[in-house]
């Protein structure tokens, strides 16, 4: 499975959000991408999260930008 953090860089680089954004979005804490690109750790409920946040944005349906 490709690295949580290589799948967050991706979808920041493809939309222009905000690495403080996204933390807060997913995560209620700004700090999150700054956190793990300097090795945090993250559990399989994050990761979850992190994917269904990705996923919902990459969504036309669902009225996600891409």
């Amino acid at each position: 499975m490709e690295n949580i953090l290589d799948i967050i860089e991706t979808h920041l680089a493809a939309t222009g959000e905000a690495p403080t954004a996204f933390g807060i979005a997913v995560m209620n804490d700004p700090r999150f991408v700054s956190d793990l690109r300097n090795g945090r750790d993250v559990r399989q409920k994050t990761i979850r999260k992190v994917v269904a946040y990705i996923e919902a944005k990459n969504c036309p349906a669902q009225g996600g930008s891409q």
